[in-house]
């Protein structure tokens, strides 16, 4: 049973109380909600192997939207990126383990590690005049090298699609590409990833 939407997990946990599969805790009242527990060892072993089943389905899932993200980001695909961001992987931890543009950072430098098979992922590498927040080299020169400037907006209503402009912007301001020309890379994809807590907005050019 599909328990993603609030009013189906209300009716799934309804469902399970009326058939006796779980029971209220002695006591246990407060307002509107109440503690429950499963009636016996029996169920709690179903539950048990439904639970595992769901974790082993949620993996399979965040796997592959892992490494879609990164095959979008590597392609210059915007829209795959874009969807990947906001529809998946964002939604897996709480709002509230994004409280500063770091987070962001550190979670999108995690799934990047994904691709070290044949490239090399930078956290704030050095070049022209500053530290683009990631670098991603392939070792082969002749595929496409990406750099990313992050943005983080803490207030609701603001516009994400232009905080994200403005990364890129910065990203040729600061001649974050530098160290790439100067090492043989023509071919790179500049983005700038703006973020407000469960969404982004994501701005790409081509340099080649």
């Amino acid at each position: 049973m599909d328990i993603d939407s609030e009013e189906k997990n209300n009716i799934f946990w309804s469902m399970l109380l009326n058939t006796g599969y779980i029971k209220p805790c002695a006591g246990s009242s407060e307002d509107n909600f109440f503690y429950a527990e499963l009636v016996n060892r029996e169920v709690r072993n179903i539950f048990a192997d439904c639970i595992d089943l769901w974790f082993k389905q949620q993996q399979q899932a965040i796997h592959r939207a892992i490494e879609e993200f990164v095959d979008y980001l590597l392609k210059g695909n915007v829209n795959g990126v874009s969807d990947t961001l906001n529809k998946e992987l964002l939604n897996n931890p709480s709002c509230y383990d994004f409280k500063e543009e770091n987070s962001y950072h550190t979670f999108i430098f995690g799934i990047l590690l994904a691709v070290s098979g044949d490239y090399t992922v930078y956290s704030n590498p050095e070049s022209g005049k500053g530290r683009s927040d990631c670098l991603i080299k392939p070792f082969d020169k002749e595929k496409y090298a990406v750099v990313i400037e992050f943005k983080h907006e803490r207030e609701e209503g603001k516009d994400l699609k232009g905080l994200a402009l403005e990364g890129l912007k910065q990203v040729d301001e600061k001649v974050y590409i530098h160290n790439l020309q100067k090492e043989g890379y023509k071919r790179l994809y500049k983005y700038g990833i703006a973020f407000h807590k469960k969404n982004c907005e994501v701005a790409m050019e081509i340099n080649q």
